[in-house]
């Protein structure tokens, strides 16, 4: 019957899907939401979960797990895929046949998604913009599942638009991040202010020196009238 199939509608060729956009974050934002091979569920047409198995010195990924469904063909598939991830160049590849995977077993004989972000990310990427191409290739063994997946409309175009809103959930979160950051780092700083102005004040304290307190001087009464006419009085006397 797969032959039938095969000489009826011919056998099966990989089918390449590019989609490009411009998306509005710095490219190291659209790089860390696709390194984030955790969240793939969230935006990847038909994979259900993922996970990485291995990374670099760089702690970028290099190897992970997909299962990936067909709700349409009532198929459920385990791939194990290699991870390439060019951050100087902006690229990021992701293409099933890692280590473990069983290469004749499933739906596609081949499967991958291929990245490339302009500018790349760096510490000197200045711009705001990020020119993002998305290229999907895939090989289906049974020409039933090629015409199928043929009849999808815009399949790299409706995987770019789900990652976009990825990408802003992403940059809220960087934002809400370098606030919170700035904030504690400010909060900071004011402490450490309040601080030296207390020991300053402790060491004004300190230095100056001490003066003995003043005696008080005792001072003779002046003479009144009365007391000066005794003193005339008893001198004429004495005379």
């Amino acid at each position: 019957m797969a032959d039938y199939l095969s000489a009826a509608l011919g056998a099966p060729a990989q089918r390449r899907l590019t989609h490009t956009k411009a998306l509005p974050y710095h490219p190291s934002t659209i790089h860390s939401a696709i390194t984030n091979i955790e969240a793939y569920a969230e935006f990847l047409s038909l994979v259900h979960s993922s996970s990485v198995t291995a990374k670099d010195a760089h702690g970028l990924p290099k190897s992970a797990k997909l299962k990936v469904g067909y709700p349409r063909f009532g198929i459920e598939e385990n791939w194990a895929c290699r991870v390439t991830c060019d951050k100087k160049n902006g690229i990021v590849k992701i293409a099933r046949g890692g280590e473990g995977d069983k290469a004749s077993d499933g739906v596609l004989e081949e499967w991958s998604v291929h990245w490339k972000l302009s500018p790349p990310p760096g510490p000197n990427a200045a711009s705001k913009t990020t020119e993002v191409e998305l290229t999907v290739e895939v090989k289906f063994r049974n020409p039933i599942y090629d015409q199928a997946f043929a009849l999808l409309p815009n399949v790299a175009q409706r995987m770019l638009l789900k990652f976009e809103n990825r990408s802003e959930e992403l940059d809220q979160a960087e934002r809400k991040e370098r606030v919170a950051k700035m904030k504690e780092k400010a909060k900071l700083a004011a402490a450490q202010k309040e601080t030296s102005k207390v020991a300053d004040a402790k060491e004004t304290v300190k230095s100056t020196p001490k003066t003995a307190p003043k005696k008080l001087e005792v001072r003779g009464s002046k003479p009144t009238i009365a007391s000066e006419i005794a003193a005339l009085r008893a001198k004429k006397a004495a005379v």
